[in-house]
């Protein structure tokens, strides 16, 4: 694990001023684990995590992930970078500014949207990548404003869908939202672009899955929070993505998730 991605774990776990000592307490005894970790891997092979760590892994990264889309508010200045804008064009291959890549190209008002959200970029640690990624055209898509503002509050969302993504409404009270300036051979309701694949070319990058993933699921969450799903068992999406979520437990990981469990369990018992 680089040093930078340590220093941002201590961040988002040690809580504040009145945490620091411990934060640097858990620091040495993780440091400790860790030459302890390199001696052990000479003499025998690495054990195999649990399974449900990885679980509780995913859990952290979503709670994350919600508390960065709650800090969203109605009149908040969307980020748009033209740097970001024309690395999302250029990564994905997109004919122009004006492509959605749910409707294609000649789309007006479309617009950089993060899928982790911008203001909690802190955060990204927990899906195994740096505050820096956060422009990273892996975690920008080109979508219309109307799109993005309820894609930013879980209100739709993009389903694992074979080797794709699928836009999926969660939230019905949203269908008959207008598409503003929407094209006579468009889409003019949000209701009408359901069931369309994220436009991504075979021949240029896509976007990180684990982040959809993420997205999916806290989406689900939400919505059957908010009885827009009744059933309690899992959907066919639902599980796609915590499936889609599942990495490899190597052991730099192994020590990663030993470590946010040590420090989330700490916190626990000792709460400011």
């Amino acid at each position: 694990m680089t040093h930078d991605k340590k220093a941002a774990l201590y961040k988002v776990f040690s809580g504040g001023e009145a945490a620091k000592a411990q934060a640097a307490k858990a620091q040495a005894e993780a440091a400790k684990a860790e030459a302890e970790a390199r001696v052990a891997e000479a003499a025998a092979p690495a054990q195999a995590l649990p399974d449900q760590y990885a679980s509780v892994l995913l859990d952290m990264a979503v709670r994350n992930m919600s508390v960065g889309c709650e800090k969203i508010s109605e009149n908040r200045t969307t980020h748009e970078s033209q740097t970001v804008r024309n690395e999302a064009i250029r990564f994905y291959g997109l004919h122009s500014e004006n492509t959605f890549q749910i409707l294609g190209v000649g789309t007006l008002h479309v617009q950089n949207a993060h899928i982790w959200p911008y203001n909690n970029k802190e955060n990204l640690i927990l899906c195994d990548l740096n505050e820096t990624d956060i422009d990273n055209p892996r975690n920008v898509l080109r979508l219309h404003k109307d799109i993005e503002h309820h894609f930013d509050r879980m209100h739709l969302t993009l389903v694992p869908d074979g080797d794709g993504f699928t836009l999926k409404i969660l939230d019905p009270t949203v269908k008959s939202s207008p598409i503003q300036d929407a094209k006579s051979n468009q889409p003019s309701t949000i209701g009408e672009v359901e069931g369309k694949q994220l436009i991504l070319s075979p021949k240029h990058g896509k976007p990180w899955r684990r982040l959809l993933g993420t997205h999916s699921i806290l989406a689900h969450r939400k919505a059957r929070l908010n009885r827009h799903i009744e059933s309690e068992d899992l959907s066919a999406a639902e599980v796609n993505a915590n499936e889609l979520m599942k990495w490899s437990l190597v052991r730099e990981k192994q020590e990663r998730i030993q470590f946010l469990l040590r420090r989330s369990a700490v916190q626990t018992e000792n709460p400011e």
